[in-house]
């Protein structure tokens, strides 16, 4: 039940992310990341919801998400751009 869960939230931020629904995009990876908090699609999603949304607020747990998947995949191109974002390097 708790991958199930997983999944569906997973799925539901990457819908958000096509909606540009930032807040829920990023509210619906980080329940997934709940269930499984070394998820890469989670993380990644979830940083790219906050970067997407220009909430500088959220600059440094993006940042954190970003790493992290970086860490797990270091040849994850898109995290590596992600992180070369302007909200994230303070620019």
């Amino acid at each position: 039940m708790r991958l199930l869960r997983r999944d569906l939230h997973n799925n539901a931020a990457q819908a958000c992310l096509a909606l540009e629904r930032w807040e829920e995009a990023a509210q619906c990876a980080g329940v997934a990341l709940e269930a499984e908090p070394a998820n890469v699609k989670a993380l990644f999603r979830r940083a790219t919801a906050r970067v997407s949304g220009g909430d500088a607020t959220h600059a440094a747990q993006a940042r954190a998400d970003l790493e992290a998947v970086c860490e797990l995949q270091p040849r994850n191109a898109a995290a590596q751009s992600l992180l070369r974002s302007p909200m994230l390097n303070g620019t």
